[in-house]
């Protein structure tokens, strides 16, 4: 979408969209789909893991200061400042350092960073390969963000194509339907 070689994309709306709308990137959604009752208001997906060796302690949050944090722009990114806010610390206070999720189990693994923010699987993994050296800080603490994912278009699309994008969005609607009928059986 931001290249121009796609009309259509999905993003966790409740985090990413307000994060590329900030950056210039006018982006809107047109229909969410992953946002069963169930799921609003929490962040099942999201986790903040640290390194106990390196002074991260969960029982105290003020451990992540001065800490590097491992964190992909988007979803997660917000959770982490969320957390931060909550817990009343200035995150300026930390070193950011963008890492794919994919790569978080091996880049704090290894100590390239003290902490990281995955989402699942790789949460999970990250806990179960650090073993006791696992720092839990926080795992899907509902109020921070809830897990909303939805199809977004530019602005222009919208405006341009408007029966297009209704048509879409239609479909994900009756998709999305369908595949919560098939859960639930």
């Amino acid at each position: 979408l931001q290249a121009g070689d796609a009309q259509f994309g999905h993003v966790a709306i409740s985090g990413t969209l307000p994060i590329a709308r900030a950056g210039g990137d006018k982006l809107v959604s047109i229909m969410p789909y992953y946002n069963a009752p169930d799921y609003m208001g929490k962040a099942s997906a999201y986790s903040i893991v640290g390194r106990r060796d390196r002074g991260i302690d969960p029982a105290q949050p003020e451990t992540l200061l001065g800490k590097k944090i491992g964190f992909t722009a988007g979803t997660d990114e917000f959770y982490m400042k969320q957390w931060f806010r909550r817990a009343k610390l200035d995150i300026a206070k930390s070193t950011l350092v963008s890492v794919l999720v994919e790569d978080m189990p091996v880049t704090v693994g290894q100590g390239v960073v003290d902490a990281v923010v995955p989402w699942e699987p790789y949460g999970s993994q990250i806990i179960r390969e650090l073993g006791a050296n696992a720092a839990v800080m926080s795992r899907g603490e509902a109020g921070l963000i809830s897990d909303n994912v939805g199809v977004v278009v530019r602005e222009e699309f919208v405006r341009d194509h408007a029966d297009i994008a209704e048509k879409f969005a239609t479909g994900i609607a009756a998709a999305a339907q369908f595949a919560r009928l098939l859960a639930s059986a």
